[in-house]
């Protein structure tokens, strides 16, 4: 968007509401993939409390080309414990949101390197 273009800026923009208990940082894969932002970097961003995630083609996990393995480590290795969401779109309904959450799951479960 015009208004806030990464997870730096819509930080300090909560920094300045005194970091309000009920306000927090969102952002997705899509969107840091469309303003060229380091998807890892971001999950350090103060006051992250929702990532949603999808695949480099915009369809669901598991159904393009991200480093699914690479994303779920820098999820362990870093502070974020807010919510994960899967976004994206498939053709294949509901069978391929399953298999969107078993990509997810194996990501995650993946321990992470030292």
């Amino acid at each position: 968007s015009a208004l806030l273009r990464s997870p730096q800026h819509a930080a300090v923009i909560r920094a300045k509401l005194d970091n309000h208990p009920h306000i927090f940082v969102a952002t997705s894969t899509s969107h840091l993939d469309a303003e060229h932002i380091d998807v890892t970097q971001s999950l350090a961003t103060p006051g992250l409390g929702y990532f949603a995630v999808t695949d480099m083609n915009g369809r669901l996990p598991g159904q393009g080309s991200r480093d699914w393995q690479m994303l779920g480590a820098a999820i362990q290795t870093s502070s974020y414990e807010g919510w994960l969401t899967i976004e994206g779109h498939s053709p294949e309904g509901l069978d391929a949101l399953k298999a969107a959450v078993q990509v997810l799951r194996e990501a995650l479960a993946q321990k992470p390197p030292d």
